[in-house]
């Protein structure tokens, strides 16, 4: 198979390789539109002189010359997955190699507990860890932290019933709150909703 030049600068690439390893996917997308390859990043003074200058396989070389005039030689932004609704943690994709990262902001109450935990052990996923039905959507972390203190509790509910131990359920007023058993007593203590529940009883 032929090389192909680069639009931009000249630079023969084989064909082949360009689309196997040498370029990442996204230079390779912007190489076959002529937006430059790695080498000129898109800064060039190459002009084109025959049909095999311009020369892409089965392409319409006609595209092809006018997407180098639109098209700057940028990496893309990696596309947001999801953000979690309580600490603002989103999984995104890389561009570079199509994998899925955590990307925490700064000052996030999670960026510790990524940078020690999930980080080394890369378990980005594609879904949160929870949709409640509420919508909101929470990462592994504040799945598994009291919204009122932030100690860790060990089990997770979803309909206000108790699971296993009893560690975690959620307010009665409230089903998107996760509580440990502590902090719900305290919160209970303050509200109505024990009464509530009593009159609920009657």
């Amino acid at each position: 198979m032929s090389d192909i030049k680069c639009l931009v600068c000249g630079e023969p690439w084989n064909a082949w390789g360009a689309n196997h390893g040498d370029m990442l996917p996204w230079e390779y997308e912007l190489f076959r539109q002529g937006a430059g390859c790695p080498c000129c990043e898109g800064k060039g003074d190459f002009e084109p002189q025959t049909i095999s200058d311009i020369y892409f396989g089965d392409e319409d070389l006609g595209l092809r010359m006018e997407a180098r005039r639109d098209i700057p030689w940028r990496r893309p932004e990696p596309p947001v997955l999801w953000q979690c609704d309580g600490c603002g943690v989103t999984v995104v994709r890389n561009p570079d190699d199509n994998e899925l990262e955590y990307d925490v902001p700064m000052g996030a109450k999670c960026r510790q507990w990524y940078n020690s935990h999930a980080f080394w052990r890369g378990e980005a996923t594609e879904e949160p860890a929870h949709v409640f039905e509420g919508g909101q959507r929470v990462c592994e972390f504040c799945l598994s932290r009291c919204d009122e203190c932030g100690r860790e509790i060990s089990s997770l509910i979803e309909t206000g019933d108790v699971y296993d131990d009893g560690a975690s359920f959620n307010h009665p007023q409230d089903w998107n709150s996760r509580l440990c058993v502590d902090c719900l007593e305290s919160l209970c203590d303050e509200c109505e909703c024990q009464e509530e529940e009593e009159e609920d009883d009657d």
